[in-house]
């Protein structure tokens, strides 16, 4: 009888290629899902964590600030009047605020601020003192703007804003923050570029403080000792557009896989806020794993496929027709020629070595007065 190969593998060997296959699966999901973090709307996952940080860690230092101060007042008034204070307890404070922290724990939920009000606030100081900043995205991104914009410096009206608990918790500080400090402008903070953002942010932190600011880091070749080190803001690297877009401010690329040709844009501050917004929405209504974190990204930022700007085209290739491999080549061209701050650093540590890091952003920032 004639041998005859056998084609089909033994059980077991079925058994353990299934296996393995299941666990190649795991990795890549694990892979993608981490990709999918790190590039969620074009920023490093590092500065969403360290301005979470910043902000719950800023209100719970300031609300203490502000509340010894009033016990203080209270101390003169009461010594003023002759009246006797027996216990701090007894003094009036600022009213406790009571909030229901998100499921991450990072950071509070956030205070609705009335819209009158919140204009009034964020209104530019056109009649204040400023310089001339080059914005990273030379104003290519922005129709009728030009390659500088106009900021003003940090000054003493400022400190109401920055010394406001309950503008941190509404999320809308920076926002009110650079709204007023850039003039002669229609630009707003929703509008910016997100690199553009970053280096407005650094420019006032920098002429406002000055540029030295003092960062925590441990040391992993030292059981990850925690050290104290200083970083000079104007030494950080600016990285201009490496292409140009066009009339439209919308980019080309090929897809290497699929061969098509898409046009896209670049996500400006407010499509980042309404992508994390979305993502919020979606984990506490439907469960984290219910995640779209990748095609909900590439809806707002590719506008065309093989130049056919409908909608509902558009949506279809994203969500049907684009290959994985395309996405991830996607987003490493985005990554490379994007704008902003070279937030990576290099810093030195007690032991004669050095670690590669992303800035972080403590209480010092904006408050250096209340330490790291």
């Amino acid at each position: 009888m004639e041998n005859k190969p056998n084609v089909f593998p033994s059980t077991d060997k079925m058994s353990e290629a299934m296996q393995q296959a299941n666990e190649t699966g795991t990795k890549i999901a694990e892979q993608v899902n981490q990709e999918q973090k790190i590039n969620l709307t074009q920023r490093n996952q590092a500065e969403l964590d360290a301005e979470a940080k910043m902000k719950a860690d800023s209100i719970a230092m300031l609300e203490e600030q502000m509340r010894k101060r009033d016990e203080l007042m209270a101390k003169k008034r009461a010594e003023a009047t002759g009246e006797t204070i027996e216990s701090p307890l007894q003094l009036q404070t600022t009213p406790e605020v009571t909030y229901t922290k998100l499921d991450n724990n990072v950071e509070h939920a956030k205070l609705e601020i009335p819209e009158d009000k919140y204009e009034k606030l964020s209104r530019p100081q056109e009649d204040a003192p400023y310089d001339v900043i080059k914005l990273p995205s030379e104003g290519l991104l922005y129709p009728n703007t030009g390659s500088s914009l106009k900021v003003a410096y940090l000054n003493a009206m400022d400190e109401n804003i920055i010394t406001n608990p309950n503008l941190l918790r509404s999320g809308k500080f920076l926002e009110v923050l650079i709204n007023r400090k850039m003039i002669g402008t229609d630009l707003k903070y929703k509008d910016l570029h997100v690199g553009d953002r970053n280096a407005i942010m650094i420019w006032l932190r920098s002429t406002g403080y000055g540029p030295k600011y003092k960062i925590l880091l441990n040391d992993p070749k030292n059981n990850f000792e925690e050290f104290e080190a200083e970083i000079d803001l104007s030494e950080l690297p600016i990285k201009n557009l490496s292409e140009k877009p066009d009339e439209n401010g919308h980019f080309t690329f090929k897809l290497p896989l699929s061969g098509k040709e898409i046009k896209f844009r670049l996500l400006n501050v407010g499509d980042v806020e309404d992508v994390e917004d979305h993502l919020e929405i979606m984990s506490k209504e439907l469960g984290p794993e219910f995640s779209d974190a990748s095609t909900y990204t590439l809806k707002k930022q590719i506008v065309a496929v093989d130049n056919d700007y409908d909608s509902e085209t558009v949506k279809n290739f994203i969500e049907k027709g684009m290959r994985i491999g395309d996405v991830r080549a996607f987003r490493l061209y985005i990554n490379k020629i994007e704008s902003g701050v070279d937030m990576n650093i290099t810093v030195g540590t007690p032991g004669g070595g050095s670690i590669t890091t992303f800035l972080p952003l403590n209480t010092s920032f904006f408050w250096p007065d209340l330490g790291i």
